[in-house]
């Protein structure tokens, strides 16, 4: 059994994750801001911490853990590009780095923001490319990663998009 923790668990990819790991017996805890889908999911069997990643405490939250499903994200198509910086970059790379300095297993879902340009000097994210581009290993979008971290060196998996309730 391991101790894994899933961010995003009240979104749909996060939440059907958390699940399935706990119906496997891995003891399981989902953040996400949604307190009514966080009763749902400790319905399931699986430990519910409302959390906005927003300057999330990672010591406290990965205290004990040995990996993370990382799914929580803005997906919205549409906004700031500093939005998207605040609630999916900084975030992200904060965690990353915190699994790294202890050794936690880190598995980061992306949204589909990590393909957008920002154009017309706006700020805003106004235009969307459905189609994967070429990606370099322990790169994100927006230079939230750096790929001279060598403690955050990984390969990415491209895969399809998931659509669901």
């Amino acid at each position: 059994m391991m101790t894994i923790l899933v961010t995003g668990a009240t979104g749909f990819l996060g939440g059907v994750t958390a699940r399935e790991l706990a119906r496997t017996g891995q003891a399981v805890t989902g953040l996400g801001r949604d307190a009514h889908r966080g009763a749902a999911l400790e319905a399931d069997g699986v430990r519910f911490m409302a959390a906005d990643l927003r300057g999330a405490d990672w010591d406290a939250l990965l205290r004990g853990v040995e990996g993370v499903v990382h799914a929580a994200a803005r997906s919205t198509l549409w906004g700031h590009a500093a939005d998207f910086h605040a609630d999916n970059v900084a975030p992200s790379a904060a965690l990353a780095r915190a699994c790294a300095v202890r050794g936690v297993r880190l598995v980061h879902v992306s949204t589909p923001s990590g393909w957008w340009r920002v154009s017309g000097g706006d700020g805003h994210a106004s235009h969307a490319i459905l189609r994967p581009r070429a990606v370099r290993p322990a790169r994100c979008a927006h230079d939230g990663l750096r790929g001279d971290d060598a403690r955050l060196q990984g390969s990415p998996l491209r895969g399809a998009v998931a659509v669901g309730d």
